[in-house]
């Protein structure tokens, strides 16, 4: 199955989170978010994301609760039926998400009762809430299905259990492919070190591989901190990635010539400086660079803060057309308020 998948973005992948409705399988290395953007939409929404780790089940009754007797009418009266008492994990009103995490590193038993949940949106006891929509379209209630899951090949040597075309029939399929943009946007956010972040931003397609995945560039990233001890960053990251001694020879000899702050664009008085050091790198530091300002979390800029960069972008079209869409287009599509007439009018 992962042979005919079809790589999406980040950005897609939020964009299928919000529109499909049906069953939706992210297959991918870890790290790359497949589990944690879905609570990121249920919020844009207004909803939650309910993560079940089905791995971590033994059976499939870690996953139908706890079986009781009810009584039940029927034509011949009163009858006893077993019943379950669905674990608190699964939702039962509002709307979001249901992930189910990591579904192909279950055992084959809970497989195939997570089949029966994709085509029927039901199992044992439990119905998973459907989805409404008012007249507008507007998701009102309701629970979308996503199942999270890692490939095996010679890539990606992940212990994962076989799921055969009878599941896959029943949902929608993609692979996510690590997006260093998105991630960048993310890091900042978990306040990595941007000296890092353009280390994954110039590097990522060489450096992060199935075995060197993004969570662990992450989690070393995230423990070292602002430390500029160049042995300490090697010794830290040696026990996360196989590529670690890459990053100590890169931060030696090539961060020195890029070392500066991103938010600076923020600030009119340091955009002389800026422009020095983008016109003092090559073609690869001034991708480099466009590259770090489209990392730049902007979706609440106060107004001067975004009078501040348009003016750099203005600087920035008139040194480089080029660097300068590579790194205005995401910001604008991240921030909608971010707008700027001439910048468009040139541009097109």
């Amino acid at each position: 199955m992962s042979d005919n998948l079809r790589d999406v973005s980040v950005e897609q992948y939020y964009n299928l989170l919000k529109t499909v409705n049906n069953p939706l399988v992210i297959m991918g290395t870890p790290g790359l978010c497949k589990t944690s953007l879905p609570a990121q939409v249920a919020a844009d929404v207004g909803g939650t994301s309910h993560v079940i780790p089905v791995a971590q089940f033994s059976e499939p009754g870690d996953m139908l609760g706890c079986p009781f007797d009810i009584e039940v009418e029927t034509d011949d009266g009163l009858k006893r039926k077993t019943a379950y008492a669905t674990p608190d994990y699964f939702p039962t009103k509002g709307k979001g998400f249901i992930v189910i995490d990591d579904f192909n590193r279950a055992n084959s038993l809970i497989i195939q009762s997570l089949l029966h949940l994709a085509q029927y949106r039901e199992f044992g006891s439990y119905k998973v809430p459907e989805l409404e929509f008012d007249n507008k379209g507007n998701w009102v209630s309701g629970f979308k299905l996503v199942f999270t899951g890692n490939l095996s090949d010679e890539e990606n040597d992940y212990i994962v259990n076989e799921v055969d075309n009878a599941f896959y029939s029943r949902v929608i399929c993609f692979k996510l492919k690590f997006d260093k943009i998105m991630w960048g946007r993310w890091a900042r956010k978990a306040g990595i070190n941007e000296k890092f972040i353009s280390f994954m931003l110039k590097n990522s397609s060489e450096y992060v591989t199935a075995n060197d995945n993004p969570r662990a560039w992450s989690n070393g990233f995230i423990e070292l901190g602002d430390t500029e001890d160049l042995d300490l960053i090697d010794l830290i990251m040696s026990g996360c990635v196989s590529a670690h001694f890459n990053l100590k020879t890169w931060l030696e000899k090539e961060w020195t010539t890029l070392n500066f702050d991103s938010a600076d664009v923020f600030d009119t008085k340091k955009h002389e400086g800026l422009m020095k050091i983008f016109d003092e790198t090559g073609n690869d530091g001034k991708t480099l660079f466009a590259e770090r300002i489209a990392t730049l979390n902007v979706t609440d800029l106060s107004k001067t803060h975004q009078t501040a960069l348009k003016k750099f972008f203005h600087l920035l079209l008139e040194a480089d057309q080029e660097r300068m869409m590579m790194a205005f287009i995401p910001l604008n599509k991240e921030c909608p308020t971010f707008h700027d007439d001439k910048l468009f009018s040139t541009l097109v």
